[in-house]
């Protein structure tokens, strides 16, 4: 699908981070690999919804999580993507193949602390 300037950001904006769903929600845009991408060096939109959601990345934490192992197949639910480390990463990816397993799923911290 191709998109006009600014549609992708749009997306985003409009139904990507107002999404407070627990259903995966799957980019209709650019995706490298099944993983979501926007901006002009296509960077991973999970990175942008854990910095829009107030969470920034720790130090050794500078990955992105889908606890919902959806990652490869176009989710960008902001309630499915964390900050992890690369071992946590890698540890959810074997969990998801082997078992077909999810995490559990945590509100937004942005609702915690309201």
């Amino acid at each position: 699908m191709t998109a006009a300037r600014g549609e992708a950001q749009r997306y985003f904006e409009d139904v990507v981070l107002q999404y407070d769903g627990e259903d995966c929600l799957i980019w209709p845009f650019c995706r490298v690999k099944g993983y979501a991408k926007m901006g002009p060096q296509g960077q991973n939109v999970g990175r942008y919804i854990c910095r829009r959601d107030l969470r920034s990345a720790t130090r050794g934490k500078n990955h992105t999580r889908h606890l919902c192992g959806k990652g490869n197949s176009g989710c960008v639910a902001p309630r499915h993507v964390i900050w992890g480390s690369p071992l946590e990463n890698s540890s959810d990816r074997v969990l998801h193949e082997i078992t077909g397993m999810t995490i559990p799923i945590m509100p937004p911290l942005t609702k915690l602390y309201k």
